[in-house]
């Protein structure tokens, strides 16, 4: 089974649910878990030493039908969530 990873520049620090911050060393991370839920029109990953978060750049208005985003558009959005700050 293949792993899907992103890939950090330098550090990202970011809130996680409870309010707690992480920081993510720079370099590889692993995407453990895409959760797709059509009922809340919400994606969703699991990321390694962060948890489960919410991809606003796939999520509610920009939801479009069940699993059609692409692993490349997941990566991409998860690296945002990531560097947002």
């Amino acid at each position: 089974m293949s792993t899907l990873n992103l890939t950090l520049a330098s550090d990202a620090t970011v809130t996680t649910v409870p309010a707690q911050q992480v920081t993510v060393a720079a370099g590889t991370v692993e995407i453990e878990e895409i959760i797709d839920t059509p009922g809340s029109n919400s994606v969703e990953v699991s990321l390694a030493d962060v948890g489960r978060v919410k991809l606003d750049a796939l999520s509610d208005s920009n939801y479009g039908n069940p699993g059609e985003w692409t692993y490349s558009e997941v990566v991409v959005a998860a690296t945002t969530y990531l560097t947002a700050g």
